[in-house]
């Protein structure tokens, strides 16, 4: 059985704040690359959530 949890928008902002920490802290800079691209989509994921809820 699956159950589905959702993350309210402090959750994912507070997400993004850790994954851009390890992104400025890890030496792989190809690693660094896929960490700042993870938080890009989510900030991505907000904005386009409050265009949403506006219209």
């Amino acid at each position: 059985m699956q159950t589905q949890q959702t993350l309210s928008k402090s959750d994912l902002l507070e997400l993004v704040a850790k994954i851009n920490l390890l992104a400025n802290l890890e030496k792989d800079e190809n690693l660094s690359l896929i960490l700042s691209g993870a938080s890009l989509s989510i900030q991505d994921y907000l904005f386009l959530k409050s265009k949403q809820n506006i219209n």
